[in-house]
């Protein structure tokens, strides 16, 4: 498994970026037939100064990329988590147009509450599974202000088959 530390950011940014540390590259042909990747990711609000709210989203290829999945807005207060658990199958032999197909849940939870909101996600779409493939942990902000802060605590990346 590939397990990246704790980073902060993005701080107080409204457009969506992708957190410093919260980019794992899959090489190449690790999607194919049979294949799975497990995606487990948790990002906090470790300083919510303000009264914005906070969307995290994971992608495939890039920020740009195929949305995987995406929170409700994440209560700011200082504590709010966001948590995400995804699998990925690979239903071809590597290629330029390979088949993808993922399942998973994104739940936010807010800060010092019993309260979580759950979003189920699921797709399939086609991929150049010959070629390396980012995977993405994003967030953003409603509003720019330096005040607010979050972290990616933890991006967990396993491969098998």
């Amino acid at each position: 498994p590939i397990r990246w530390p704790r980073t902060h950011s993005p701080s107080g940014v409204d457009a969506e970026t992708a957190f410093s540390n919260g980019t794992y590259t899959l090489p190449a042909n690790t999607f194919r037939a049979g294949s799975t990747t497990w995606i487990r990711a948790m990002v906090r609000v470790s300083d919510g100064a303000t009264a914005e709210t906070l969307r995290c989203r994971l992608r495939l290829n890039g920020v740009a990329g195929t949305l995987l999945a995406n929170t409700d807005d994440v209560d700011v207060g200082t504590g709010g988590l966001a948590i995400f658990d995804i699998v990925l199958n690979g239903h071809g032999a590597p290629g330029a147009a390979v088949e993808v197909s993922w399942n998973g849940l994104a739940t936010n939870f807010a800060a010092n509450d019993a309260t979580s909101t759950m979003r189920m996600s699921a797709g399939i779409a086609n991929f150049a599974t010959n070629a390396a493939l980012d995977i993405v942990m994003t967030a953003q902000w409603t509003g720019a202000n330096a005040g607010d802060d979050v972290e990616l605590e933890h991006l967990s990346v396993v491969s098998w088959g």
